[in-house]
């Protein structure tokens, strides 16, 4: 576990546009529960002025000893990898505190670091590892998850005793589809933004969904990871899927759309197919520059026009 301090984490803050912080604690029945703040009351949060209710979290106070403080564990701050390049969200596990400085003595992490003491005391050392499953469950009638597993058969049994197989073999099937079955084994937040967004797609693909959505998945990515997560978006339109796709960049959507809708001010500006649509003329509406269209080899290229920024 890497070690920071206060000037770590707000400097991590700023330098990845950390929108959104979660302080993470649990009740006493080890549900995972969070307080988010902004980015602006990092500071607040790291001199542990952060409070919250302790009376609407099972097993801990009363409501007339209500107001508990959390106290972030600056060693355990993490981004999260699952969020958007744009608005990630970070997270810090706290310590519940009560307002006159002393722990809370209901705070199950506090619990737990009294036992490893103990137990250090004793001359016992813990080790733990974790090991991450998933399980498939059935839904009710509402659509709501239930209690009950597809999951039946033990290790290495073949279907159909193991309703999931079919899940995991559609897994596999999209992994591959996007290129990044080699990926399986390796942690999220250890892969480069464009493998981290190829298995984002491939998760999508996983909800059987025949219309995929798709805000800004170039945004934060270099040249080569925009084209490659650009070209297999391509590839799923061409099987089929209804790909709807939002960028700042006209040049992605005049190289890889059918189809376009031009936005100014919250109004639609355009709309079409995408050669009629994506004209100089359009563009100097949209961005106020001058460009030029371009026929190539490979395809039409969007070009800064002489004077091209004169109308800015």
């Amino acid at each position: 576990m890497r070690h920071y301090t206060k000037e770590d984490i707000i400097r991590l803050v700023r330098e990845e546009d950390a929108q959104f912080i979660r302080m993470q604690f649990t009740d006493i029945f080890g549900q995972l529960k969070n307080v988010a703040i902004t980015a602006s009351q990092i500071g607040r949060a790291l001199d542990n002025q952060i409070m919250m209710d302790g009376s609407s979290i099972a097993g801990f106070v009363r409501i007339e000893e209500s107001d508990q403080y959390l106290w972030p564990d600056l060693d355990t701050f993490a981004i999260l990898p699952w969020r958007p390049q744009y608005g990630k969200v970070a997270r810090l596990i706290c310590d519940v505190h009560n307002p006159d400085g002393t722990a809370f003595a209901g705070d199950p992490r506090g619990v737990l670091k009294r036992v490893l003491r103990r137990a250090d005391a004793l001359g016992f050392t813990c080790n733990v590892g974790a090991e991450l499953e998933f399980f498939l469950f059935q839904t009710d009638e509402d659509g709501q998850p239930t209690i009950r597993t597809s999951d039946e058969a033990s290790y290495f049994d073949l279907g159909p005793l193991d309703h999931g197989e079919g899940t995991r073999r559609e897994i596999c099937l999209n992994l591959e589809q996007m290129g990044v079955a080699q990926l399986a084994e390796r942690n999220f937040a250890t892969l480069s933004g464009g493998e981290q967004q190829l298995v984002l797609i491939a998760r999508a693909l996983c909800q059987r969904s025949d219309i995929l959505v798709m805000d800004e998945p170039t945004s934060s990515l270099d040249y080569g990871n925009q084209l490659r997560v650009l070209e297999r978006v391509r590839q799923l339109a061409r099987q089929g899927y209804t790909v709807l796709l939002s960028t700042h960049d006209p040049q992605h959507a005049l190289r890889f759309s059918q189809k376009v809708l031009a936005l100014s001010g919250g109004q639609v500006a355009a709309d079409g197919c995408t050669a009629d649509v994506l004209t100089p003329e359009l563009l100097r509406r949209l961005y106020g520059v001058e460009a030029v269209l371009l026929d190539t080899p490979y395809g039409r290229a969007l070009l800064p026009g002489e004077g091209a920024f004169s109308h800015v």
